[in-house]
């Protein structure tokens, strides 16, 4: 896996990290068989 560019990985943790909470909370609700939600958030 490349590691990502400085600019992605602020873009991740202002954009996408607040919201962890709601995603794995929505990715349960929609694949309740998923082995691993958090992998995936």
């Amino acid at each position: 896996m490349k590691k990502p560019k400085p600019d992605q990985a602020c873009c991740f943790v202002t954009e996408v990290q607040p919201h962890r909470s709601s995603l794995r909370a929505w990715l349960l609700a929609r694949f309740p068989t998923l082995p691993d939600v958090n992998d995936v958030v």
